[in-house]
Protein backbone atom coordinates (compact mmCIF):
# COMPACT_ATOMS: atom_id res chain seq x y z
CA UNK A 1 0.00 0.00 0.00
CA UNK A 2 1.29 3.90 -0.73
CA UNK A 3 1.18 5.83 1.72
CA UNK A 4 0.23 9.19 0.99
CA UNK A 5 0.39 12.53 3.23
CA UNK A 6 -1.39 16.47 2.19
CA UNK A 7 2.04 17.88 1.37
CA UNK A 8 3.34 14.88 -0.92
CA UNK A 9 0.07 15.09 -2.31
CA UNK A 10 0.60 18.74 -3.54
CA UNK A 11 4.25 17.93 -4.44
CA UNK A 12 2.69 15.36 -6.70
CA UNK A 13 -0.01 17.89 -8.29
CA UNK A 14 2.83 20.63 -8.55
CA UNK A 15 5.34 18.39 -10.18
CA UNK A 16 2.58 16.25 -12.59
CA UNK A 17 1.12 20.12 -13.56
CA UNK A 18 4.70 21.99 -14.62
CA UNK A 19 4.53 22.88 -18.25
CA UNK A 20 7.38 20.87 -18.99
CA UNK A 21 6.33 17.12 -17.28
CA UNK A 22 2.74 17.85 -19.39
CA UNK A 23 3.98 18.25 -22.70
CA UNK A 24 6.46 15.43 -22.09
CA UNK A 25 4.09 12.94 -20.70
CA UNK A 26 1.03 14.38 -22.89
CA UNK A 27 -0.71 14.87 -20.40
CA UNK A 28 -4.05 17.43 -20.31
CA UNK A 29 -5.24 18.76 -17.35
CA UNK A 30 -8.53 16.04 -17.19
CA UNK A 31 -5.68 13.22 -17.33
CA UNK A 32 -3.84 14.87 -13.91
CA UNK A 33 -7.08 15.22 -12.18
CA UNK A 34 -7.66 11.23 -13.11
CA UNK A 35 -4.11 10.84 -11.63
CA UNK A 36 -4.26 12.74 -8.78
CA UNK A 37 -7.72 10.91 -8.01
CA UNK A 38 -6.55 7.61 -8.24
CA UNK A 39 -3.26 8.50 -6.09
CA UNK A 40 -6.36 9.88 -3.61
CA UNK A 41 -8.38 6.68 -3.73
CA UNK A 42 -5.65 3.82 -3.46
CA UNK A 43 -2.74 5.97 -1.20
CA UNK A 44 -3.20 5.50 2.32
CA UNK A 45 -3.88 8.68 4.11
CA UNK A 46 -1.08 9.29 6.81
CA UNK A 47 -0.73 12.29 9.28
CA UNK A 48 2.61 13.83 9.87
CA UNK A 49 1.96 14.28 13.94
CA UNK A 50 5.87 15.94 14.21
CA UNK A 51 7.58 18.68 12.47
CA UNK A 52 11.46 17.27 12.85
CA UNK A 53 13.36 18.08 9.82
CA UNK A 54 15.37 15.24 8.39
CA UNK A 55 18.12 17.69 6.86
CA UNK A 56 18.76 16.35 3.12
CA UNK A 57 20.71 18.39 1.02
CA UNK A 58 17.26 19.13 -1.10
CA UNK A 59 15.11 20.80 1.72
CA UNK A 60 11.95 19.36 -0.66
CA UNK A 61 12.86 15.90 0.03
CA UNK A 62 12.10 15.66 3.78
CA UNK A 63 8.53 15.75 3.53
CA UNK A 64 9.04 12.16 1.99
CA UNK A 65 11.23 10.84 4.74
CA UNK A 66 8.71 12.33 7.38
CA UNK A 67 5.83 10.32 5.64
CA UNK A 68 7.91 7.15 5.44
CA UNK A 69 8.80 7.07 9.00
CA UNK A 70 5.31 8.07 9.85
CA UNK A 71 3.40 5.32 8.10
CA UNK A 72 6.14 2.63 9.27
CA UNK A 73 7.16 1.96 5.48
CA UNK A 74 9.37 -0.10 4.52
CA UNK A 75 10.16 1.22 1.36
CA UNK A 76 10.76 5.12 0.03
CA UNK A 77 10.51 4.42 -3.58
CA UNK A 78 12.15 7.34 -5.75
CA UNK A 79 14.22 7.91 -9.18
CA UNK A 80 16.20 10.35 -6.96
CA UNK A 81 18.16 7.82 -4.76
CA UNK A 82 21.25 9.58 -4.55
CA UNK A 83 19.67 12.73 -3.06
CA UNK A 84 18.68 10.47 0.04
CA UNK A 85 21.53 9.04 0.60
CA UNK A 86 24.37 11.36 -0.24
CA UNK A 87 25.28 13.76 2.79
CA UNK A 88 23.04 12.18 4.34
CA UNK A 89 23.23 12.39 8.51
CA UNK A 90 20.54 9.94 9.55
CA UNK A 91 20.23 6.58 10.01
CA UNK A 92 17.61 4.80 7.44
CA UNK A 93 18.15 1.62 7.91
CA UNK A 94 14.51 0.85 8.40
CA UNK A 95 13.74 2.20 5.34
CA UNK A 96 14.97 1.04 2.32
CA UNK A 97 15.53 3.56 -0.31
CA UNK A 98 15.00 2.17 -4.02
CA UNK A 99 14.82 3.12 -7.62
CA UNK A 100 10.90 1.85 -8.83
CA UNK A 101 12.90 -0.34 -10.88
CA UNK A 102 14.72 -2.25 -8.12
CA UNK A 103 11.50 -1.74 -6.28
CA UNK A 104 9.65 -3.59 -9.00
CA UNK A 105 12.59 -6.57 -9.26
CA UNK A 106 12.20 -7.06 -5.78
CA UNK A 107 8.75 -7.27 -5.49
CA UNK A 108 8.39 -9.97 -8.02
CA UNK A 109 11.13 -12.22 -6.54
CA UNK A 110 9.00 -11.76 -3.86
CA UNK A 111 5.47 -12.59 -5.09
CA UNK A 112 6.11 -14.38 -8.29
Amino acid sequence: MAAISVPVFQEYRDVLTREENMTQLRLNDDQVNTIMQFLATVGKPTSITYTWRPNLRDEGDNMFIELARASRSEYLITSNVRDFLLDSDLNNDDIRIVTPGSFMHEWRKRNE
